[in-house]
């Protein structure tokens, strides 16, 4: 096995240093002045070499030490996070894309995870269980609760209907205040109730303008609730895998299936 070839310590450099400098000198006292000049051009060179290798050494060390912190002391999420920000190509629009794309129930777990990066402490009701017309509780530090239903609505506007039966189901919860959150906007008079109920209207626009706030498209965690390709049962919280049907009305197309099949028996679309 070949030997690993060791790097000369300053210690070392400075031990060989020290009787050629001494020998320069007891030539500085006995030869002849011609020599005398080669000697101290000699000796020059001899010490600017030795002051080189020096702080070649200083910088390797202090250059592993950096490295030692920067690699080995930061959380791993930080180090994915960096990761991420350097690699990230997702744009404003296309973060905005991504949720027009994603299904309802990712959509629902961004939203949560937005308001735990905004501070919040976050309780979901949501997914494909019955939750009382409110997907999150959200908690501040002060213990005031706010109520949030989210609506995946791409094309539809939310009416005055749905804020009503929001606002029901926030009296039964006995909460005070709400958001609620939707991917287009919202009619006249939904806006209206919603601000006389204490309600903040939160569109598409609105929304990708609070996930910018968290730097939400170089973020781990948020880039992997818009990667379509993976996804999370909304009723059991358990991977979901890609499956094509053999049978029913639409065989040979392609869902999402529960990866727990048979115990949880949810699918969703695979469009």
């Amino acid at each position: 096995m070949p030997r690993r070839k060791r790097d000369i310590s300053s210690r070392e450099i400075e031990a060989i240093a020290a009787p050629i400098a001494g020998f320069f000198v007891l030539l500085w006292i006995f030869a002849r002045p011609a020599l005398l000049a080669a000697l101290i051009v000699g000796l020059l060179a001899g010490l600017g070499y030795v002051g080189f290798r020096i702080s070649q050494i200083k910088a390797r060390k202090a250059g592993s030490l950096s490295s030692a912190i920067l690699d080995g002391d930061r959380p791993p999420i930080l180090v994915a996070s960096q990761e991420a920000r350097a690699n990230s190509t997702v744009s404003e629009a296309d973060l905005m894309r991504r949720l027009n794309e994603i299904d309802w129930y990712q959509f629902e777990q961004i939203a949560a995870l937005l308001y735990r990066k905004l501070g919040y402490s976050v309780e979901r009701r949501g997914g494909a269980n019955p939750d009382g017309g409110i997907d999150l509780v959200l908690s501040d530090a002060s213990g005031r609760r706010r109520a949030v239903q989210i609506k995946q609505w791409r094309t539809w506007k939310v009416g005055v209907k749905t804020i009503r039966e929001f606002i029901g189901a926030m009296k039964v919860a006995g909460i005070e205040n709400g958001i609620f959150i939707t991917l287009h906007d919202y009619s006249l008079d939904a806006m209206k109730t919603a601000r006389a109920n204490g309600i903040e209207t939160i569109n598409g626009a609105a929304f990708a303008r609070l996930l910018q706030t968290t730097d939400a498209k170089y973020d781990p965690e948020f880039l992997l609730l818009l990667d379509g390709k993976m996804k999370t049962c909304p009723k059991c919280d358990q991977p979901m895998v890609l499956r094509t049907a053999v049978k029913g009305a639409n065989p040979g197309s392609q869902f999402w299936g529960c990866s727990t099949y048979p115990r949880c028996r949810f699918t969703l679309p695979a469009a």
